[in-house]
């Protein structure tokens, strides 16, 4: 699934929320300080999805390290070398 295309059904499930909240309501959806509430779950809500992003990718970073590690003598890289290449990974992402 596509950055842009998980955007989309984070926004319609964010604005389906919504739409619950506010439905004895509707009008409040059209003050300001409502709107810029909004804006800022929004942004925050995408920070949040970014940041799982990443521990996923480093997740899955790690396990491939892990299993490429002596522990599964796959390519017989010794625990050191793996430790080393995950902690080096890590200070590329910061």
């Amino acid at each position: 699934m596509t950055s842009s295309k998980r955007t989309r059904i984070n926004n319609r499930k964010i604005m389906n929320i919504l739409d619950e909240i506010f439905k004895d309501n509707t009008a409040l959806l059209d003050e300001p300080e409502v709107k810029e509430l909004i804006a800022y779950a929004k942004e925050q809500y995408e920070m949040v999805v970014k940041r799982m992003q990443t521990l996923q990718k480093l997740e899955d970073y790690v396990v491939e390290q892990c299993v490429h590690s002596e522990l599964m003598l796959k390519q017989g890289r010794n625990s050191k070398d793996t430790l080393k290449s995950i902690l080096e990974y890590i200070d590329k992402m910061e």
